[in-house]
């Protein structure tokens, strides 16, 4: 595979370079790290309730029914809560919908392969 832009032909890169860089960018724009640390327990739930928290509280509770990946949303909602609802679920929408499409746009291939090429010289560099 080869990229052109304006006539010019530059040299291929592996996809996983390529995934590799859009990750990284990916990574720049999740911020779930930082959310506040509380207790978390594990309770049966009624269907339908995923979790939930005092506010003021260090202590949130989660459904034991959750598959992992809902668990772990659930979790973050629940550490970032607010007193409204809508505030904490746009909060939650921010921090969780990245657009892998807008970043690749964003970049453009050109530009991805001179990060991933700065970044292997960088890193050949402090290896030799």
């Amino acid at each position: 595979m080869t990229y052109f832009s304006q006539n010019r032909k530059y040299k291929a890169k592996d996809a996983a370079d390529i995934e590799y860089i859009i990750g990284k960018e990916k990574k720049k724009q999740d911020f779930t790290h930082s959310v506040p640390d509380k207790r978390m327990e594990k309770e049966r739930l009624p269907s339908g309730l995923y979790g939930y928290t005092f506010l003021g509280l260090d202590y949130m509770a989660i459904n034991d029914n959750l598959d992992p990946e809902q668990s772990y949303k659930t979790q973050v909602h629940e550490a970032i809560h607010t007193e409204d609802e809508y505030e904490t679920r746009q909060l939650e929408k921010w921090m969780f919908e990245i657009d892998e499409e807008k970043i690749r746009k964003e970049l453009g291939k050109d530009k991805i392969i001179r990060i991933y090429a700065a970044e292997k010289q960088d890193y050949s560099s402090k290896a030799a």
